[in-house]
């Protein structure tokens, strides 16, 4: 299987790009890995160091795969973190010379509750605008859905509303991350054309970063593999848990990589209920 994941990358920690290239290749997975950053850390440990990626270059990179028939062989997409507003040109010329078949998920890094917007301008607008229309599965968390439909989302009833909204607007699945949950748990609020669930597991103590970038390229992989879109966030939900409490029980900053998420039999602690 091959996948082309436009996101940021980091020297030092695992987030973006760096946060799933390993995982799915321990899948069995071929990553084709476009950066839109080039950075020395994640923000989490302080002062930005490094450069955004400059559109042209990203353009460049993503004329190339399509010159060597690269993007035509994707059996997936994936965008993450743009950087800068204007690398969304390179994100939709990646879609277009893609199969027509092949799905494309894009999550919408744009903020969280805590920070509140953490991007340059003119970026919301292009993924809004530009990105989650083209895409076939948005990821975004409680605070970036509420940009992404235009009002702010609170409760379950506010987020299945916006949810169900963005999917008239081109994506069949949206899968919110940090969904409301009852207490002690956490997970996503999944929402298609048809239905709609809430998938929660226990609650890890973890403060690593990374863990919507890795679910995000899960869930894209159990897309692509599994029967159904529900069976792929399940699965894309116990990998993340059993990622977490082998980061918590290491004492890791970092996110742990699992031996193999695929012969790994994840325990059963994802609950599930229609929304």
């Amino acid at each position: 299987m091959k996948i082309l994941s436009i996101h940021s990358a980091v020297a030092w920690g695992r987030v973006g790009n760096s946060a799933l290239t390993l995982p799915l290749g321990l899948l069995g997975c071929e990553v084709a890995a476009v950066n839109t950053t080039r950075l020395a850390h994640h923000p989490g440990y302080g002062a930005f160091r490094g450069a955004m990626e400059d559109p042209a270059i990203l353009s460049a990179i993503v004329e190339g795969l399509d010159a060597v028939g690269a993007l035509a062989a994707m059996d997936g997409m994936l965008s993450g973190y743009l950087g800068d507003a204007g690398n969304a040109d390179a994100v939709l010329a990646a879609r277009t010379g893609l199969r027509e078949s092949t799905p494309y998920l894009c999550d919408p890094v744009l903020g969280d509750a805590d920070k509140g917007l953490y991007v340059r301008p003119g970026v919301v607008e292009a993924v809004r605008g530009r990105l989650a229309p083209r895409a076939d599965i948005l990821t975004p968390n409680l605070f970036e859905l509420g940009i992404l439909a235009g009002a702010p989302v609170t409760g379950e009833a506010d987020a299945l509303a916006a949810a169900r909204a963005l999917t008239g607007r081109g994506p069949t699945t949206i899968a919110v991350t940090s969904a409301p949950a009852e207490a002690g748990r956490t997970g996503i609020l999944l929402v298609t054309s048809g239905e709609a669930w809430s998938m929660t597991t226990p609650l890890i103590a973890c403060d690593a970063k990374g863990t919507g970038d890795l679910f995000s390229a899960l869930l894209l992989h159990g897309a692509i593999t599994l029967p159904d879109i529900r069976a792929a966030a399940e699965a894309a939900l116990s990998v993340v848990w059993q990622t977490l409490e082998r980061t918590r029980r290491q004492g890791l900053t970092e996110l742990a990589v699992l031996p193999s998420p695929e012969d790994t039999a994840p325990p059963d602690i994802t609950k599930r209920r229609a929304a």
